[in-house]
């Protein structure tokens, strides 16, 4: 049977009954594998030691995608760790289920990336983009911009949840939105006045858009923006802005976490608001300070901040 023909099974079964942003995500780690096999090889006839070329492969790749576009640079090790775990999955899934002969994945060890540097996008390039969005487009496109960067910066949601938002799941009046995400899990996301003053704004004018669908988010084609839509819209805006550091959906999320914590929220409430399952995932790869950060943190709350200098008195 042809690898593709087996991925869409895989896809089925373990997805089963999950909605939105799963099987795509599945899907998207899972193309690296057969763009280095190509999808239309006879599985059989995979050699033992593919996963193992296959991990090379991604370690030695000089391009990677964001967003619509593919630029030149390597997989970060993140990244090189959740494909390998997902095709880990399928190759495992496909020796279980009798499609493939022998276990390829064993012996294979996938490395661990290091602990994660801050990836949030700053105060200043969230102005920048917010000016810019301002003044970019037709007003009707300005006021669908704005909402999603006031979404983006104010709520802490990930971007699958803002893609698929439905107009019916939005609750203005009581400040939120109910969003689905990854794993078809749901739960609500908590805007603050302004945002949803500006989303207000963006839903009186949507309908000038021709909308065919109930998509919160509309494009230009009539249809709710996809992933590559906001990744593009935010590409141009950080154009524009002259923007110089980070600016993916994802940017956002981190920098919410992190401006919660230091703003005094606590991990348990900031995870909760995170959708996270535990605290531990907030922990981890959110909760991360530079140098400079954990020294200027440091000397707002160390117990020796209020002692004076006292000289050795003399003999």
């Amino acid at each position: 049977m042809l690898l593709q023909n087996i991925i869409d099974l895989f896809v089925a079964d373990v997805c089963a009954g999950k909605r939105n942003e799963t099987p795509k995500t599945y899907k998207a780690k899972l193309k690296y594998f057969t763009l280095f096999v190509t999808p239309d090889i006879e599985v059989i006839s995979l050699p033992i030691d593919i996963f193992e070329q296959f991990k090379n492969f991604l370690i030695n790749r000089t391009q990677k995608r964001w967003g619509a576009e593919t630029i030149s640079e390597p997989l970060s090790l993140f990244t090189i760790k959740t494909v390998l775990t997902t095709t880990r999955h399928f190759l495992r899934w496909a020796h279980q289920n009798n499609y493939l002969p022998t276990n390829v994945t064993k012996s294979v060890t996938i490395p661990t990336p290091p602990h994660p540097h801050p990836k949030a996008i700053t105060i200043d390039d969230v102005d920048r983009l917010l000016k810019a969005a301002a003044g970019h487009g037709p007003k009707v496109i300005r006021y669908r911009n704005l909402s999603i960067i006031y979404m983006l910066r104010d709520t802490g949601g990930r971007i699958g949840g803002l893609v698929n938002l439905d107009i019916q799941d939005l609750e203005l009046e009581r400040e939120r939105a109910y969003v689905t995400e990854k794993g078809g899990k749901s739960r609500y996301l908590y805007m603050l006045p302004t945002t949803v003053l500006v989303l207000s704004e963006w839903l009186k004018h949507r309908h000038l858009l021709e909308p065919k669908d109930h998509r919160v988010f509309t494009s230009k084609y009539h249809r709710g923006l996809s992933r590559p839509g906001i990744y593009g819209l935010l590409r141009i805006l950080a154009q524009k802005g002259k923007l110089q550091g980070r600016y993916n959906p994802h940017s956002f999320r981190h920098a919410f976490a992190r401006d919660a914590l230091k703003n005094g929220g606590d991990l348990s409430r900031v995870s909760r608001l995170l959708g996270h399952s535990s605290v531990a995932v907030t922990a981890d790869y959110y909760a991360c300070w530079a140098d400079e950060e954990l020294h200027e943190f440091h000397a707002s709350v160390s117990p020796a901040r209020n002692l004076k200098f006292i000289s050795p008195s003399s003999d």
